[in-house]
């Protein structure tokens, strides 16, 4: 799994995760665990940048945003 998809499983439609379904087995996620919608919640007065920024970055398939912006190489 890339990064890209792990995201998607954090950002649950902005929804509240509670369970994820992987590789055909149900996982429960614990109440410690925070996804995006924990991220919204405790940022609300910064919410729709978050929302727009992994909407832009994450999901319009901008490829060189993403290699502008995240990177996993750790030579500069």
């Amino acid at each position: 799994m890339n990064y890209l998809e792990l995201f998607n499983y954090y950002h649950n439609q902005e929804k509240k995760l509670e369970k994820v379904l992987f590789k055909n087995k149900v996982i429960i996620i614990s109440d410690k665990t925070r996804s995006f919608y924990y991220l919204l919640e405790k940022n609300k007065d910064i919410r729709k940048n978050l929302i727009n920024a992994a909407n832009t970055i994450y999901f319009n398939e901008n490829n060189d945003a993403l290699e502008r912006n995240f990177s996993t190489d750790c030579q500069s």
